[in-house]
């Protein structure tokens, strides 16, 4: 099963890069950001799906939308 999806997005290997506009990209794991969002340099705390666009992995805060 694939599954896909889309929202606000910032660049794994660079935080702070947001992948805009907001395509579907396809889910390849989970990032676990911890309990404060002080304490990564996402700003965002919590499991956080990880998603591939055109060879490139992001790190996804909350869904717009999916797609299986």
């Amino acid at each position: 099963m694939r599954i896909y999806a889309s929202g606000e997005a910032q660049r794994l290997n660079a935080p702070g890069e947001f992948l805009s506009p907001n395509p579907l990209g396809r889910v390849v794991g989970v990032i676990d950001l911890g309990s404060n969002n002080g304490s990564n340099d996402f700003g965002w705390c919590g499991l956080k799906a990880v998603i591939d666009f055109e060879g490139e992995e992001f790190v996804l805060d909350f869904p717009e939308f999916t797609r299986i």
